[in-house]
């Protein structure tokens, strides 16, 4: 069932685009079909009133189960568990009733069983899969280290360790992105804004990357910043309950298309082109950057001194991040050698000691230095011999899509979340999905 579910949502989304997370899981049933899902539309350039709703027909259900990889992509060797409620174990690929249990689970260690693959130590019981499912009953949360989570939990034990997935609802992971990527104390329009736009990109990641990995988002930066339980405060239930189920799309080619809703800290005073910042992600013009923001002055990030790295750091970093360079040797030049009409770097050269060289993204340059240390790819670059000056930094992250201080300030001026999802994502459209 989870998998036709999925396959629906999949063929609704290439409707959206042609170039573009008991049993297991509990997937909702139900066919989803267009003019079910989009009837009353409402165009946020339109003069309506903020409280206007936009489900004028009923809407038709949708799998909202969104699988979120926590601890990162990379396996561990093994975590800390517990779980506050009654549970079952389940085989996760078979969905066959390992354990159940009529009281909370105090925390304990999870490992691979070594001297036997395929098999998954929960403190001292020994299960034989290399897929559990961790279900807690009663809306219970289970606990991974030191951070507790709605939903259930995938623990699989691969070659390289155990991977952990969060299965859960998309309002609750919304509920958890929220506080983990937006401080409290910014305007309630703008936690509003910024809920709408966390959704978007969770169901867009999900329809896109996917269906291509047995998870559909991370759990850091790389995706969401998502904290569990420690972020439902009463801002952050609020502001996704009064936006529940609303999503961006973008109105091109004769359709109503997702499109990725990237957002960053602060932009630096002008939104990026989405072309600059990742070249394989499908062309749509609310993000075709270019978006002047005043707002994000008053972000402590919008201006950040210089930078100076020896380039046996720089080295160091990169080939950490990318070991395919390790054929330059130690690196002796860096070049910027592109930029995008915002003024950012887009592309950097990389030389080694023996004359070969290769060229980066800029943004995946800056990752690679650390995301930190380089706050943005807005910036001058001086060679300087041993060392490279990085100079007149600007905003904080890629610049793409929504600002969040700028936000802040535009709520603080009198817009309310619609008008700033559509200044910073122009031509954009909201839609109630469910």
């Amino acid at each position: 069932m989870q998998n036709r579910v999925r396959q629906q949502i999949r063929s609704l989304y290439c409707q959206f685009s042609a170039s573009e997370r008991g049993v297991r899981i509990a997937a909702v049933a139900g066919a989803v079909t267009l003019l079910g899902l989009f009837v009353g539309c409402l165009a946020v350039r339109e003069t309506r009133p903020p409280d206007v709703r936009d489900d004028a027909a009923a809407p038709a259900t949708v799998d909202r189960i969104i699988r979120v990889r926590l601890l990162g992509a990379t396996p561990v060797e093994a975590i800390q568990l517990a779980v506050g409620s009654p549970h079952r174990i389940r085989d996760g690929a078979t969905g066959r009733v390992l354990a159940t249990s009529a009281r909370a689970l105090p925390p304990v260690r999870v490992r691979a069983a070594t001297a036997q693959p395929g098999a998954i130590l929960i403190d001292a019981t020994r299960y034989d899969s290399s897929d559990l499912l961790i279900e807690p009953q009663d809306s219970g949360s289970v606990r991974v280290d030191d951070r507790a989570f709605r939903g259930s939990l995938r623990i699989q034990s691969t070659p390289g360790g155990l991977t952990v997935t969060n299965i859960l609802d998309i309002e609750d992971y919304v509920r958890g992105v929220l506080r983990g990527e937006l401080p409290r104390n910014f305007h309630p329009q703008a936690q509003l804004a910024l809920a709408v736009a966390a959704r978007t990109y969770a169901f867009y990641q999900k329809v896109t990357a996917g269906t291509t990995r047995d998870y559909d988002v991370l759990a850091d930066e790389r995706s969401q910043m998502y904290i569990g339980v420690e972020g439902e405060d009463r801002v952050a239930s609020s502001a996704v309950d009064e936006t529940r189920g609303q999503v961006c799309f973008v109105h091109q080619d004769g359709r109503d298309r997702l499109f990725c809703t990237y957002y960053s800290s602060t932009c630096g005073g002008v939104s990026q082109g989405v072309g600059d910042f990742r070249p394989s992600d499908p062309r749509v013009p609310p993000l075709d950057g270019g978006v002047r923001c005043d707002g994000c002055s008053k972000s402590p990030y919008y201006r950040w001194p210089s930078v100076r790295l020896s380039k046996a750091e720089i080295t160091r970093r990169v080939l950490e991040r990318y070991p395919r360079l390790a054929r330059l040797g130690q690196i002796t030049k860096v070049i910027a050698d592109g930029f995008s009409p915002e003024g950012r770097v887009s592309r950097v050269r990389l030389i080694g000691s023996g004359g070969a060289s290769d060229t980066l993204v800029g943004e995946d340059f800056r990752l690679a230095v650390g995301g930190r240390v380089l706050k943005s790819t807005a910036f001058k670059l001086t060679d300087e011999g041993k060392t490279v000056r990085f100079s007149d930094g600007r905003g904080f992250g890629h610049g793409v899509g929504l600002c969040q201080y700028g936000a802040d300030d535009q709520a603080r001026t009198g817009r309310n979340y619609r008008e700033i999802l559509q200044f910073y994502y122009p031509g954009s459209i909201i839609k109630t999905l469910y």
